[in-house]
């Protein structure tokens, strides 16, 4: 009996606790989110058990973002919420859920190309179309004042296809691109990988690595240069990589 009773008062406790910290400002969020690198969240509104406010990146995109807590993530210690991104140009959502230090992230959605152009002017790329995300689940932590971005599971994100401009060896080119799909995993201490390919096609067009000190490392394939109307001299298969470039994206 005894032990019931006791039982019975630490959850009533961890019960009231629950429901002081469900009613506190939403600003109250900000200092968990702002724990993760190159995020902030601005100009809040309502509780942190379902508000909303701005999200922003170190990058520059910038978009509306509601939450809203799951019933008895709070109980689990380990905080979980619905969210979404309220611009209509990218309708996003998933689940957050803050564990072991870290911020697991789960999307789904669409994300307009313009979100991805402060990141992709570092590499005087600029490209337009729509990447659809289909339950793409990700870890992200901070490593020695750095963010470490892991794949919790193997997924895939479409891009539509479109126009693509970019400046190669001085000179500035612009074409059509037919769907990309690219497949995300982690492998081990490698990191985040991204390989992406022609949409129903066979063979590797270019690879992405995420480096913890912050650079990506980017592998392009003989078919890649080909696609982008360079042709590569020398008699390598389409499937191999002639080209690696690393460069600081953090």
């Amino acid at each position: 009996m005894p032990f019931r009773i006791v039982s019975f008062v630490f959850l009533g406790l961890i019960f009231t606790l629950s429901l002081g910290v469900a009613f506190m400002p939403a600003n109250a969020l900000r200092g968990v989110l702002n724990q993760v690198p190159n995020v902030d969240l601005l100009n809040t509104r309502g509780t942190v058990w379902s508000g909303q406010g701005q999200i922003l990146l170190d990058n520059g995109f910038a978009s509306g973002f509601a939450w809203q807590f799951q019933p008895g993530s709070l109980l689990r210690l380990s905080p979980s919420a619905n969210w979404q991104l309220t611009d209509p140009a990218n309708p996003l959502q998933g689940e957050l859920a803050w564990e072991d230090g870290g911020l697991n992230i789960v999307a789904s959605g669409q994300v307009n190309a313009t979100a991805l152009q402060p990141t992709l002017d570092q590499f005087d790329i600029s490209i337009s179309g729509i990447f659809e995300l289909n339950n793409t689940r990700l870890r992200l932590t901070d490593r020695a004042e750095k963010l470490q971005i892991e794949a919790l599971s193997e997924s895939s994100v479409l891009w539509s296809g479109g126009m693509v401009s970019y400046v190669l060896g001085g000179q500035f080119e612009q074409l059509s691109l037919p769907p990309l799909i690219a497949q995300i995993t982690s492998q081990g201490d490698q990191g985040l990988m991204i390989a992406v390919a022609k949409k129903d096609a066979v063979g590797k067009l270019f690879s992405l690595r995420l480096i913890d000190s912050g650079y990506v490392q980017v592998g392009v394939t003989r078919g890649f240069m080909r696609l982008m109307n360079y042709p590569w001299p020398g008699s390598q298969n389409d499937s191999d990589v002639v080209l690696e470039v690393e460069q600081p994206i953090f």
